[in-house]
Formats: structure tokens, C-alpha cells, sequence
């Protein structure tokens, strides 16, 4: 408007600025991020046309001549095709990325963005998605899965306590009741988007954010080396291998109820706990895995005064989906241990892995498992089942068919009764 009044939009200058303006607004709106930016920018223009209207009166700008077309024009493709998508993998799906987009980020959000469905937007604000729809991940890949995946993450601007705490609870069903702005987890998240480098190389930090003290995760345990020696020594213990990022990535989510692995990158990370012999200080950290070195390729250890006390190879990123459960229920001798086992496979990468939750009947010996995964194959998933659900009981197995829709609905499931239960 400003420029209207005032006749700057007769200047390439202020041209070049709104062009250059518009590209960065759009590129934050395209992320679901930063929404005042476009106020700012309001103002950077104003500043602009003044700056344009100086020196010169409008009346006697120059026409415009070729090269200043061809000028605008340049810009103008430069500047707004990332936001409108025309140049994405150019900007960023190039070989020479940096270590934060690797290559399981670009093929996770590729999955992602073209195997599960969009979410539906707000007329009033397109920005806000309905629904459960979002993506809960680690603050510090929530721009990517924002601009790669085009999905809307529940932390993106900067290290929030609230938006990171849920990653390093214990309880599935604390998980599930964590704030996330308005919302719960339960409400608000669909997909889990977990990398290693959130328990390996940022944990420390991460801690620091949500006001844990690092003393809590240690712990003493026999651990055995590289070299195959064994000993006693302090390690991350019980309460880090109980956090919810570390029971998705290294355990493949077993024992919960309501989150299922959908997709696994082939790129693989290395995840490690390193220690200092001279200050016995350890931090976990990660590598990335070359493309093409196997996994039963010998972990070389660094040299010098740094040793590794465990190393996991994992995916680089996991993606998990939030379900309701299908409801496996029974009657089965007071106390008894009742497990369900579902033998699974990610076509990804061909790994093979069983699924396995636990629990326990009651004193009058009722027991309930809600488990996440279907037996039949499911549309969006990567993962499929190899088999029937398996639940195991004190002296026999019963075999199972589980429908997606019943994992879906969290519909209840009635099992024959084990012997000895009534």
C-alpha cells in the first residue's frame, strides 16, 4: 500500500525487496513456523519503498530495459520457487547436504510425504492442521520434517521443555498425557519421527532443556567392550534405556501399546557410549553408517583415551504411528505371564523382528494386552506382519488374526481362556 501511495513501485529496488521478502515469508509459512514474520516483513517493506523514494523522484525513474527485466525475473525464480515447491530438490535434496538432513531424513520425509495422507487444514488458519495429525520429533529436526515430510512437527523454533520431555518419559501412558501446547500427545501427535542423535549426541543437551539431572540415567551394570572383556561399570543405566526415544529406536517400540513402527531409513547410524579413561566422563554419540558397510563388519575403536562401552547400529530415522490398539483379552490362572509375539519385517531394509508385550492376569485372572499391529497387510505402513499373532500363556499358545480396523477402533478382542483360568 505504501508503495502504491508513493510511487516506489516504480523502483527495480523495491521490487527486488519484495520479491526476496516474499520468498522468505513463504518459505516459513511452508514450515508452519514463525507466522509473525510476515508483519515483520510488512514493515522491511515500508522501510524499502522510503529507501527507494530517496534520491530520486518517481516521475523521472528511468523505463525499464532489458537487463533489468531479465534482473527481476532471475529473482523472482531464485527467490519464490522454494516455496512453491518447484526447486525443492534442488535446495534440499542435494549430495553435499550436512550431517542434520541426511540421507534417512531425505528417504524417511520422501516416505512420508508421499505415502501418508495430508493433513486437512483450517479455513480460517491455513497454517493449523484439524485434527490428530502432527509429528512429534526432536526440536532440532522439526523444520525438516516441516519442509522434507510437508507435515506439521510439534517443535520446530527452538529447545522448549514441554515439547521435548515427552521423548525421555518412562511410561507409555505419561507419554501419551504430556502437554504439546493446548493438546496432549494423545490428541495431538499421529507420527513419531525418532533419530538416534536425540539419545546419542544431543541427550546431555536435551537434559539440560527439560531441567533433568544427567545422575538420574546412570547407573552400575556389567558391560562388556568391544574387545569382548566384561566388568562392572558406571553406565547409562535402567532410567535411560526406560526413556520413550530409546524404547523406540534401539527395542523398535517393543512393549508399547499404542505406537508401531510404519518405516525405517536404510541409512543406519551408529549409536555409542563413549567414556573417557582418564575422567571415566561418558557421553553417547553417534556416526553414520557408510553406505555399503554391513553390519557384521567389526566396530573399529577410536584410538587414544576414548573407549566404547556399548554400540547399537539402528536406523538413522524411525517412524512410528500413534494407534488406538486392538484389545487382546482373556481369563488365565491368577498371576500368570500372558505374552503376544507378531513376527514383522520392514521392507525398507528387509530387517526382520518380532514384536513382544508382556503383562500379567489379575487376581481373578483377567488380563488385557492393546497391541498396535495388524496380522493382515497395512496400506499405510512399510512394515508387514509375517505370520499370526502369537500369545503365549502358563501352558499353550493360542494363534490370532488381528484386523487393521480393529486396531483402529481399539476394538476388543476375546481370547479362549487359558487352562486353569475361569
Amino acid at each position: 500500500m505504501f508503495a502504491l501511495l508513493t510511487g516506489a513501485w516504480r523502483r527495480v529496488g523495491w521490487w527486488a525487496a519484495v520479491l526476496v521478502s516474499a520468498g522468505l515469508v513463504g518459505l516459513w509459512v511452508r514450515t508452519y513456523d514463525y507466522g509473525y514474520l510476515a508483519g515483520l516483513h510488512a514493515v522491511l517493506l515500508a522501510g524499502a519503498g522510503w529507501g527507494a523514494l530517496r534520491g530520486e523522484h518517481p516521475d523521472t525513474v528511468r523505463p525499464w530495459n532489458g537487463f533489468t527485466l531479465l534482473a527481476v525475473l532471475t529473482i523472482a525464480v531464485a527467490v519464490l520457487a522454494w516455496p512453491l515447491k518447484a526447486t525443492l530438490a534442488f535446495w534440499l535434496e542435494r549430495p553435499e547436504r550436512g550431517f542434520l538432513v541426511h540421507d534417512g531424513w531425505q528417504q524417511a520425509m520422501s516416505w512420508l510425504r508421499t505415502q501418508t495422507p495430508a493433513p486437512v487444514r483450517d479455513g480460517a488458519d491455513s497454517n493449523l492442521p484439524l485434527g490428530r495429525a502432527g509429528v512429534m520429533t526432536d526440536w532440532a529436526m522439526g523444520n525438516i520434517v516441516n519442509t522434507l515430510g510437508d507435515r506439521p512437527a510439534t517443535a520446530s523454533r527452538y529447545p522448549e521443555a514441554d515439547r521435548l520431555a515427552p521423548l525421555f518419559l518412562a511410561e507409555e501412558s505419561a507419554v501419551r498425557a504430556a502437554p504439546l501446547g493446548d493438546a496432549t500427545v494423545q490428541d495431538a501427535v499421529r507420527y513419531v519421527a525418532a533419530d538416534p542423535r536425540s539419545i546419542g549426541d544431543f541427550f546431555g543437551g536435551h537434559l539440560m532443556t527439560t531441567g533433568e539431572d544427567m545422575r538420574r540415567f546412570r547407573g552400575i551394570e556389567l558391560v562388556r567392550d568391544v574387545y569382548g572383556r566384561s566388568r562392572l561399570q558406571t553406565n547409562l543405566g535402567d532410567a535411560y534405556k526406560a526413556t520413550f526415544a530409546y524404547r523406540l529406536l534401539v527395542n523398535d517400540g517393543n512393549g508399547l501399546s499404542h505406537f508401531r513402527l510404519v518405516y525405517e531409513s536404510p541409512q543406519r547410524m551408529e549409536l555409542s557410549l563413549a567414556m573417557e579413561k582418564s575422567t571415566s566422563r561418558m557421553r553417547p554419540v553417534t556416526r553414520l553408517i557408510p553406505a555399503g558397510e554391513r553390519d557384521e563388519a567389526p566396530i573399529v575403536p577410536p584410538a587414544g583415551d576414548v573407549e566404547m562401552l556399548f554400540t547399537h547400529r539402528l536406523a538413522s530415522v524411525k517412524l512410528f504411528e500413534q494407534v488406538p490398539g486392538a484389545r487382546l483379552a482373556g481369563v488365565a490362572p491368577a498371576g500368570a505371564y500372558i505374552t503376544c509375539e507378531l513376527p514383522l519385517r520392514a521392507q525398507s531394509t528387509g530387517r526382520r523382528f518380532v514384536y513382544r508385550q508382556t503383562t500379567r492376569a489379575d487376581e481373578s485372572g483377567k488380563y488385557e494386552l492393546v497391541v498396535p499391529y495388524a496380522t493382515e497387510r497395512v496400506a499405510i505402513s512399510d512394515v508387514i506382519a509375517e505370520g499370526e499373532a502369537q500369545v503365549w500363556g502358563p501352558d499353550s499358545v493360542r494363534r490370532i488374526q488381528i484386523l487393521e480396523s480393529q486396531v483402529q477402533a481399539g476394538e476388543r478382542i476375546e481370547l479362549e481362556a487359558f487352562r486353569g483360568g475361569e
